[in-house]
C-alpha cells in the first residue's frame, strides 16, 4: 500500500489542476473508524494522517452507513471498517465548495460504494403522496421508452429522482391503467359464474394475478349456494389501502384446498 501511496504523491506534485480521487484506501484515519478489529494499526493509522497532511489533501468526509466495508465468519461479531473515502486537493476543493460524500447500502460486495455529489444535495421537494415503483411496469411494453424519454444524464441524481417519480405516475395513469378495462367493484358474482360453465376465467385474467386466479379455480360455487355481493376492498383517496392488502384479503377469504395445475 505504500507503494500505491507514493504514486499518489508523485501524481499530486506534477498535477496542480483541480482533481479528486476516491476509492478503498484500506487504511484508516482514526480508531473510531473500525468496530471488532483487534489489530493494532496505531502506525499505520499515523503514517496515512502525515501522508495525507504532508501533500495537502482535503477529505471530503461522509453522510450515511457508519462504515464502508464489513467482514467476518462470525455472524455475531463481523468486523467493521472505514476503508473508503474521497480525498481531493485545494483546487478542487473551491471549486467544488458543497461537494459531498455519502455512504450507500452495500449489495454484492462487502464495500459499500460511494455517491460524490459535487454541488452537494439538492432540496427536493416531496410529492403529495409517497412514489412507489411498480414491478409489472416493467412486462409493459411501452415502459421502456417511458424511461428513456424521461432520463436525463445532465440533471443532479436527486432532482432527477423526483421528476422520473412524477414522470412515472403520469404515465401509470394515462397508459398502465389503461390497459385494464374492468375493474373489481364493477362486478358481481352472477356476471362472472356461468352455471353450466362456471368461472369466466377470460375476464378474470385481465384483471388478476394469475396465482390469484388459480386459487379462486379451487373455490367451486354450487347450484343451490347463497352467494352475495359484497365489495371488500376499494382504493381510498389517501392510500391507507393498498393492492396488496386486498389481494391478500382475497386469499385469506378463499378456503384453503389444493390449487389445480
Amino acid at each position: 500500500m505504500m507503494r500505491t501511496l507514493g504514486r499518489l504523491s508523485n501524481f499530486a506534485i506534477q498535477h496542480n489542476q483541480p482533481w479528486m480521487l476516491a476509492g478503498d484506501f484500506n487504511e484508516m484515519r482514526s480508531m473510531t473508524e473500525r468496530k471488532n478489529c483487534n489489530d493494532d494499526l496505531s502506525r499505520r493509522r499515523d503514517n496515512f494522517n502525515h501522508w495525507i497532511k504532508n501533500n495537502g489533501f482535503i477529505d471530503l468526509g461522509f453522510s450515511g452507513s457508519q462504515f464502508t466495508w464489513n467482514r467476518g465468519r462470525n455472524p455475531e461479531t463481523p468486523k467493521y471498517a472505514i476503508l473508503d473515502r474521497a480525498l481531493c486537493n485545494e483546487e478542487w476543493r473551491l471549486q467544488f465548495q458543497e461537494a459531498v460524500v455519502k455512504h450507500l447500502l452495500q449489495n454484492q460486495s462487502d464495500h459499500c460504494p460511494l455517491l460524490i455529489v459535487p454541488h452537494g444535495f439538492t432540496t427536493v421537494h416531496h410529492l403529495q403522496r409517497p412514489f412507489r415503483f411498480q414491478a409489472a411496469w416493467l412486462s409493459h411494453e411501452k415502459f421502456a421508452k417511458c424511461l428513456k424519454d424521461n432520463w436525463k444524464t445532465s440533471v443532479p441524481i436527486y432532482p432527477l429522482l423526483s421528476q422520473m417519480g412524477v414522470a412515472f405516475d403520469k404515465w401509470n395513469k394515462e397508459v398502465f391503467v389503461s390497459i385494464i378495462p374492468l375493474h373489481l367493484e364493477d362486478f358481481t358474482v352472477e356476471e362472472m359464474w356461468d352455471p353450466l360453465y362456471g368461472w369466466k376465467w377470460d375476464l378474470f385474467v385481465d384483471i388478476l394475478p394469475q396465482d390469484i386466479v388459480k386459487a379462486i379455480v379451487s373455490f367451486e360455487l354450487r347450484p343451490g349456494d347463497e352467494v352475495g355481493d359484497q365489495l371488500v376492498w376499494k382504493a381510498s383517496s389517501n392510500g391507507s389501502f393498498t393492492i396488496k392488502s386486498a389481494l391478500s384479503l382475497i386469499k385469506d377469504e378463499i378456503p384453503k384446498t389444493p390449487n389445480p395445475a
